[in-house]
């Protein structure tokens, strides 16, 4: 037996290495984002054309594993979707540079000019200096505070003085505040179309990307948030004023940390930060708990991140070029053109 093969599969047999891409998420990266169980869900919703999963076995051991597909004849991208905060790849090594393009090159069918990686994490993932890494975001985590009145006092006098105006307005006024965290699979369907009705209040509507339990994105998030609500891994946290819902978070649970997945909030309520109030609250009820050790955020970081503290690490994109030096000859002519015309 080889001590190095690879492998090509169609994507509709992921199944047949769902646990080993769980075991490589685990001794990797290991976040929901890109557990087996997660990726499943973007791939039923989501892969509408022919997508290949490509398999690295060093000893009989899954060390790489992305799902691709062909852009164009010359060009091929891991499966992204702007539901998946990650590109769709794991790597035992953290380095992505040429010698491992060169491999995955032979391996994909048809003749590669450029690839393309995205929403790479640098928590795990190395910049390198011989493919063009571009930057995406800069995203954030939270470390659950083992003393919440100590976190609270830690952060700004003007975020502190903020939070207490905005309850003590709700109380004067009489209006009683409520968390919950939903988990049971149940109630899942329930609490996303009251995610999506609030969505729909806001700007999103105009766009056209509000969540919405009948089309494509709210068919993914209800079957996906169910499937981990089985496992006991979803939560949606759901924040009250009296009877009226005045923001929803979508969340799942991997090991001790939450990933935040969707935030939103009733505009109307907008002078109360709900939003910002039910994560302080949610996060308070977290450190009391003492089972959840780490909240993942995987959007941009906005101000909210950081009057709460945020740790801030960058993701980032990888374009491989067969031709690497003609590429950024390329790209810099197309930059320098673009700068004269805006000039």
């Amino acid at each position: 037996m080889d001590a190095i093969k690879w492998q090509l599969l169609p994507v509709s047999e992921f199944h047949t290495i769902y646990a080993q891409w769980d075991d490589l998420n685990q001794s990797t990266l290991n976040q929901a984002v890109l557990s087996a169980l997660f990726v499943q869900s973007l791939i039923n919703t989501f892969a509408k054309q022919p997508l290949y999963i490509l398999c690295k076995y060093e000893s009989g051991c899954l060390t790489f594993a992305g799902i691709f597909e062909q852009l164009s004849n010359f060009r091929w991208a891991i499966f992204q979707t702007s539901q998946g905060p990650l590109g769709a790849i794991l790597s035992k090594s953290n380095t992505l540079n040429r010698r491992l393009f060169a491999e995955i090159n032979q391996q994909l069918p048809g003749t590669q000019l450029l690839f393309d990686l995205t929403q790479l994490d640098s928590a795990w993932f190395e910049q390198s200096e011989d493919v063009e890494c571009l930057p995406y975001i800069t995203t954030g985590s939270l470390k659950v505070p083992e003393d919440f009145d100590a976190y609270f006092a830690s952060l700004s006098k003007n975020t502190r003085q903020n939070i207490n105006k905005a309850k003590n307005r709700l109380n004067r006024e009489g209006v009683t505040i409520e968390l919950s965290i939903v988990t049971k699979p149940e109630q899942i369907k329930t609490y996303i179309t009251h995610y999506g009705e609030l969505e729909s209040k806001g700007w999103k509507s105009s766009l056209g990307t509000a969540v919405n339990v009948d089309n494509e994105q709210g068919t993914f998030y209800v079957d996906m948030m169910t499937s981990f609500a089985e496992q006991g891994l979803a939560q949606i946290w759901c924040y009250k004023f009296n009877d009226d819902i005045v923001a929803v978070d979508l969340c799942i649970v991997h090991g001790d940390t939450v990933t935040i997945l969707k935030t939103t909030f009733d505009e109307s309520f907008a002078r109360y930060s709900p939003a910002l109030l039910m994560k302080v609250d949610a996060y308070k009820a977290m450190s009391e708990q003492g089972k959840i050790k780490r909240i993942e955020y995987y959007g941009k970081v906005r101000d909210w991140h950081r009057r709460l503290t945020c740790d801030e690490r960058a993701l980032f994109h990888v374009t491989w070029a067969k031709n690497q030096a003609l590429y950024r000859s390329l790209n810099w002519l197309k930059n320098k053109i673009s700068k004269s015309t805006s000039d």
